[in-house]
């Protein structure tokens, strides 16, 4: 069992850089893939250097982060069962998230202070992730397994392509107004559903396979 793992940045802006967080009891520094992760409002500004592991993050108001084309998974909640809490800003435009966890859960993805993810992965089997507020993802929604819930009516633009599993994977829309790129189902097993009070517009098309929706199931 990890602890609270918070931000300083009392040394620079590199995440692996163990003088720039404050462990809690049970932490680690730089966190562990047990940790939760709170990126506070400091002068240096975090910038994940590698692929990392944590159990939770959030970045609370002012905050910065930038995920610098690495991809950060995502393995568990916190105690408010939230994975990912994004009350500050998201800099750049290269912010990858995969969530893991396999349990139900809360994606709070929408940064309150400006920018955005990127791509957006869920891949347990057992995950369900249900989405706190209206999210845009500029790049890609990927459900390689488990499900993506909009909540009741919480809007969801995906300016890439959206795949859903090539396993067991559901994208669960609700009565959501929802915006995809492009959409592939890719396998029998995947699933995508939504009411009859719901929005599904594409976009754009032209993607990996040159369409607008491909049901390969």
């Amino acid at each position: 069992m990890g602890g609270i793992v918070t931000w300083t940045g009392s040394t620079d802006t590199v995440w692996s850089t163990a003088g720039n967080w404050s462990a809690g009891a049970g932490g680690t520094a730089p966190p562990a893939s047990d940790d939760d992760v709170i990126i506070e409002n400091v002068s240096n500004d975090p910038v994940l250097d590698a692929p990392d592991t944590i159990n939770s993050l959030k970045i609370i108001a002012g905050g910065i982060f930038d995920g610098n084309n690495h991809e950060l998974t995502i393995g568990g909640k916190n105690g408010a069962g939230l994975s990912a809490v994004l009350d500050g800003i998201i800099t750049g435009t290269d912010t990858d998230l995969t969530i893991t966890i396999a349990d139900a859960t809360i994606l709070d993805l929408e940064a309150n202070e400006g920018g955005a993810i990127r791509n957006l992965t869920i891949n347990h089997a057992s995950c369900v992730a249900t989405l706190e507020r209206d999210t845009t993802l500029t790049g890609a929604l990927t459900i390689t397994a488990g499900e993506l819930d909009t909540g009741a009516d919480k809007d969801l633009t995906v300016t890439g392509e959206c795949l859903v599993g090539t396993g067991t994977a559901t994208l669960t829309l609700n009565d959501s107004a929802v915006e995809l790129g492009a959409l592939k189902i890719d396998s029998s097993t995947a699933t995508v559903t939504a009411t009859s009070s719901g929005t599904l517009n594409l976009t754009a098309g032209g993607f990996t396979y040159d369409y607008s929706v491909y049901n390969n199931g």
